[in-house]
C-alpha cells in the first residue's frame, strides 16, 4: 500500500516541470556522488594492487565518470576535431562552472594526461586515492611559494614522461555567465615546456543547470576545441600577451554560448552565420566622402588621405585588426608601386596604413556603377580600368604612367586582377609591371595575410580576427626594359607567393604573427635537433 502511494507521489509531481527540474538536480548528484564514490573504493582497491601509480590509471577510471555522465543525462558534444591533433602533446587550457566539467572533458582525455587539482581535493575519501594513483598534479594555491615549486615540479614532470596536462586557469568554479581573469600559472608552463596551448571551451551552463533553484534539464551542449596557440620562441615577457591570446579566444566562443538559447546550445556557435555590417559601413563610408568631396568641388589626391578615418571606422565595427611588418619598407623610397594581393573588399583596411599623399590606385571600371563610386572615383583622382578591352586597358596605363612622373603619385595595383579567396595567389597581370619599369620606380610587394580562417564567402561566415599585413623589400627596376616585365613579374610573385603560403597554412589564432619569423625559428630549431642527432650517432 504504502510503497503505490509512494510511486504514485513521484509520478505526480514528476509531471510539474519545475518540479521534475528539481527531481532531476538532486537526483543527477545522488547518482554522481554514489558512482564517484562507489567506483572511487572499487579502482582505489584495484591500483594498490597493480603498485605505483600510474597514468594509464586516469583512463581506466574514466569509465567511472562516463557511467555517471550517462546515467545522468548529460549529452556533450565535441566541436573543432578539424584542428586538434590527438597524437599531439599539450597544456589543455579549459573554463570551469561545476563539477560536471570533468564528465565533459573525458572524450578528449587520452593517454598519458593529468590535471592540475587544488591539493585539498586529496582529503575527499577515497578520491584522494585516485588522485594519488592516477599521478595527478596538486597545487597549494594559497601559498604562493609552494605553489611556484610545485609548478616548477610539474614542469619537469611534464617534459620528463611527455604527458598532456589539463588545467583549469580561472581557478575556481565560476557560474556567473562570463568568463574570470585568468591565473598565469598554466601560460607559464605553457612556455617553460614549448608546448602548445589548446583552448577548450565548456559551453555555458545556465541556460540547463541553475544552482540557485535546484534546477537540471540536460540539453545537448558544446564543448570546443579551439585552434592550438603555439609556444615555441616564447619566453617569459610573452606570458602576459599569450594570457590574453587564449583568454580572448575562448571567452568569445563561451559569450556565444551564453547567449544560445537552450535548442541552439548543442549546435556549432561558431559556424552560424554572422550579420555582416561591412553593406552599411561601406554605404556610411562612401556617402561620407563623397559629401564632403563634393561641397568642396575639386579633384584631389587629398581627398583619399580624408578617406583613412572612416576605413579606420569601419576597421573597429568589423573587429579586424590588421598588424604592419616591415614598414619601414614604405619610407625607403620617396615614391614607388604597390603590389597587392587582393581578396575582398576589406582589403583597403589593412593597407589603409600605408596610403600616404599623393596616393591612387588602378581599379576595375565596372566600380564606377556601384552607388556612389562615380563621385568618389572622380574626385579622389582614381583611374578606372576596363579590364576586358586591351586597348581602352592600355591607354589607362599610359595615363597612370603620366600622372606618375608628372605628379610624383605613389600607385597601388592589385595584379590578380580580381578578388581570390582560393587560398593560393593567382597568375599576375603585367601591367604593373610595365607602369613601374616605364617609370623607373621600385616595387614594393605587399601581402595581406589569408582570410580563409576568419571569412567563409560560401557559408556566410565572417568573423574579427588580427591578422598580419607584410610589407616585403623593395624590388629595383632601374635600367630595366619592357622586355624584362615577365622576370620582373615572375620574382615578384614568387616572393609574395612564399609569405601568402605561409598565412594560408596559419590557424586564426597565430595570424596576427610575423609568420616568417616562426619558419626561421622552427628551421633553427630542426637544424640543431639534426646536429644533436649527428653527434649522439657519432659518439655510438
Amino acid at each position: 500500500m504504502y510503497w503505490q502511494l509512494a510511486i504514485g507521489f513521484f509520478l505526480l509531481i514528476t509531471t510539474i516541470p519545475s518540479t521534475r527540474a528539481r527531481v532531476h538536480y538532486f537526483a543527477a548528484y545522488f547518482i554522481y556522488a554514489s558512482v564517484v564514490f562507489i567506483g572511487s573504493i572499487m579502482y582505489a582497491f584495484k591500483f594498490i594492487l597493480k603498485g605505483e601509480p600510474r597514468y594509464e590509471n586516469s583512463c581506466e577510471f574514466t569509465k567511472v565518470y562516463r557511467l555517471a555522465r550517462t546515467l545522468m543525462g548529460l549529452q556533450p558534444r565535441i566541436f573543432g576535431l578539424e584542428t586538434y591533433d590527438p597524437d599531439q602533446q599539450y597544456i589543455y587550457v579549459a573554463n570551469h562552472q561545476s563539477f560536471i566539467d570533468v564528465l565533459s572533458l573525458v572524450d578528449i582525455w587520452k593517454l598519458p594526461s593529468t590535471v592540475i587539482a587544488k591539493d585539498t581535493l586529496k582529503y575527499f575519501g577515497p578520491l584522494g586515492a585516485i588522485l594519488y594513483y592516477t599521478k595527478s598534479i596538486l597545487i597549494h594555491r594559497s601559498n604562493h611559494e609552494k605553489a611556484i615549486s610545485e609548478m616548477n615540479q610539474a614542469a619537469e614532470q611534464i617534459m620528463n614522461d611527455k604527458v598532456s596536462l589539463f588545467v583549469f586557469p580561472e581557478g575556481t568554479r565560476n557560474i556567473s555567465g562570463r568568463l574570470l581573469p585568468f591565473k598565469k600559472g598554466a601560460f607559464h608552463l605553457a612556455i617553460q615546456t614549448h608546448l602548445p596551448i589548446q583552448p577548450v571551451v565548456i559551453s555555458c551552463y545556465n541556460s540547463f543547470l541553475d544552482h540557485k533553484r535546484f534546477s537540471l534539464t540536460p540539453v545537448p551542449y558544446g564543448i570546443y576545441l579551439l585552434p592550438p596557440i603555439s609556444t615555441v620562441g616564447m619566453d617569459k615577457s610573452q606570458v602576459n600577451e599569450l594570457v590574453e591570446r587564449t583568454y580572448l579566444a575562448m571567452s568569445k566562443v563561451f559569450d556565444w554560448t551564453v547567449h544560445a538559447n537552450r535548442e541552439e546550445l548543442g549546435e556549432d556557435l561558431r559556424k552560424k552565420p554572422l550579420r555582416s555590417m561591412s553593406t552599411t559601413v561601406s554605404r556610411l563610408c562612401a556617402f561620407s566622402v563623397s559629401d564632403r568631396i563634393m561641397y568642396e568641388c575639386c579633384r584631389s589626391y587629398d581627398e583619399t588621405h580624408d578617406a583613412m578615418p572612416l576605413l579606420h571606422v569601419s576597421q573597429c565595427v568589423l573587429g579586424l585588426r590588421p598588424k604592419l611588418y616591415g614598414l619601414e619598407n614604405c619610407y625607403m623610397h620617396r615614391q614607388c608601386i604597390y603590389v597587392i594581393n587582393h581578396q575582398s573588399f576589406i582589403d583597403a583596411i589593412g593597407i589603409s596604413r600605408l596610403w600616404r599623399e599623393p596616393s591612387s590606385s588602378i581599379v576595375k571600371d565596372s566600380l564606377r556603377f556601384y552607388g556612389l563610386g562615380w563621385p568618389m572615383i572622380h574626385f579622389m583622382r582614381i583611374l578606372t580600368i576596363v579590364r576586358n578591352d586591351h586597348v581602352k586597358a592600355m591607354k589607362t596605363m599610359r595615363e597612370a604612367a603620366e600622372m606618375v612622373k608628372k605628379e610624383h603619385v605613389n600607385m597601388f595595383i592589385f595584379p590578380e586582377g580580381t578578388r581570390n579567396y582560393t587560398g593560393r595567389l593567382l597568375p599576375f597581370k603585367k601591367g604593373a609591371f610595365y607602369l613601374a619599369i616605364q617609370t623607373q620606380l621600385p616595387i614594393v610587394p605587399v601581402v595581406i595575410s589569408c582570410y580563409n580562417s576568419f571569412l567563409d564567402h560560401k557559408n556566410k561566415i565572417f568573423d574579427d580576427a588580427a591578422y598580419g599585413v607584410y610589407i616585403l623589400s623593395p624590388i629595383p627596376t632601374e635600367g630595366l626594359t619592357p622586355a624584362d616585365s615577365g622576370s620582373l613579374m615572375e620574382k615578384t610573385h614568387a616572393v609574395m607567393s612564399e609569405v601568402f603560403d605561409l598565412t594560408a597554412r596559419a590557424t586564426k589564432e597565430d595570424l596576427w604573427m610575423d609568420l616568417r619569423e616562426r619558419e626561421k625559428l622552427q628551421e633553427r630549431e630542426e637544424e640543431e635537433q639534426k646536429q644533436k642527432s649527428q653527434l649522439e650517432d657519432e659518439k655510438q
